[in-house]
């Protein structure tokens, strides 16, 4: 994904354990954070940090940010009270604008339907 400057790109390296910055500039590549299983990138809205998640790290799939200046990580998200009983995780889906996460609940209780239809 591309920073909002256009200065770097951040994306998931080929085996999805690390998130990677591309300096178009330079064309040098750094990695900014390490996990077990990384997802979901999403960039700051001014370019200075990325966020990602760590769908395998412990049962609360924690959402991080890695300032690109200095790599330093800090953990965005602490559920310390735990789910309803419906709920089975939830995912990053995006940042908004002041830089707050965005994710998405999943629930256990989805309605699937069946329809048989015989036509002439």
């Amino acid at each position: 994904m591309v920073s909002p400057n256009g200065n770097y790109v951040a994306a998931l390296n080929e085996d999805d354990r690390s998130v990677v910055l591309y300096d178009l500039h330079t064309h040098q590549q750094s990695e900014l954070a390490r996990g077990v299983a990384l997802f979901y990138v999403w960039w700051a809205h001014d370019g200075r940090a990325v966020f990602f998640q760590d769908i395998l790290e412990g049962s609360d799939t924690p959402i991080y940010r890695v300032q690109i200046d200095n790599h330093r990580v800090e953990r965005v998200t602490n559920f310390a009270q735990p789910f309803a009983a419906d709920v089975v995780g939830y995912r990053l889906t995006g940042v908004t604008p002041d830089d707050a996460v965005l994710a998405t609940i999943i629930r256990s209780n989805s309605d699937l339907y069946a329809l048989d239809v015989d036509f002439p």
